[in-house]
């Protein structure tokens, strides 16, 4: 599933065409998470909402409403949404058993800044089933985790710490066996945690680019149950896909 400006489209597994437009003509959609139980939340840069697409009637309902701009929305294991505010340097959180409009601050003091305890411009989030969080930090060029309940936060990766140096990362994600993958917003790469720390194993290169080893102007990444990466890579007006293989030696090669 993939959102491109007022649209969400539907591919199904190795196919190059969509098979279905699931939203159309929505302004001001901006990002969006599909639950576990397959169903559609959307990001309104424009309404500052968040809205669910009822597939019964083919209407978005609005879940709740905040004060700034949302870029990353996830759904944790428990039903509360959670929302990345870019102009209040927030995370905040809502349970989605009730109607009300209030919602909960769990990282962030609404002032940007570099300490543990602040954010700048957070994007990308993801919540694990512990209910731990972590926060592509962009204006801060690192990744942060705060564990559930606690409001101060542990830089897992910074840009000191890859080569090429981490730069606005936009989106991270977890895979089954708890690796992270952080999203480098300038050039686009994707590093992974290893034994040895985060490693380069996507757009590699130093620079950004239209080429298959390239990407160009990235918004975010996710995963599939087989361990395929997927890209938006809207410079490129184009979805990626990279597979991490075993090959003989038992070592990790990278198809794109």
């Amino acid at each position: 599933m993939f959102s491109y400006p007022g649209q969400v489209f539907v591919w199904h597994n190795e196919s190059s065409n969509p098979t279905q437009i699931i939203i159309n003509s929505i302004d001001g959609l901006f990002g969006f998470f599909v639950s576990t139980t397959g169903d559609i939340y959307v990001g309104n840069e424009k309404t500052f909402t968040v809205q669910k697409w009822v597939t019964t009637t083919n209407t978005l309902e609005t879940v709740t409403r905040f004060d700034g701009v949302i870029f990353g929305i996830f759904i944790a294991l428990n039903d509360v949404l959670y929302c990345s505010l870019l102009n209040t340097h927030q995370i905040v959180t809502k349970s989605l058993h009730n109607n009300s409009f209030l919602v909960e601050v769990v990282a962030g003091i609404g002032i940007s800044g570099s300490e543990s305890h602040q954010l700048n411009k957070p994007m990308g989030i993801f919540v694990t089933e512990n209910f731990d969080l972590y926060v592509a930090d962009s204006q801060n060029h690192r990744l942060q985790l705060f564990h559930s309940g606690d409001t101060i936060g542990t830089t897992i990766v910074q840009a000191s710490d890859t080569n090429p140096a981490l730069s606005e990362p936009k989106s991270v994600v977890l895979d089954a066996n708890n690796h992270i993958y952080i999203q480098d917003g300038n050039i686009g790469s994707i590093f992974r945690s290893g034994s040895s720390g985060f490693q380069c194993i996507v757009a590699c290169t130093g620079s950004s680019g239209i080429l298959s080893d390239q990407l160009k102007t990235p918004h975010s990444i996710a995963l599939d149950v087989y361990g395929n990466i997927f890209v938006v890579d809207m410079g490129a007006m184009r979805v990626q896909k990279f597979s991490i293989l075993k090959n003989t030696c038992g070592k990790n090669k990278l198809l794109s």
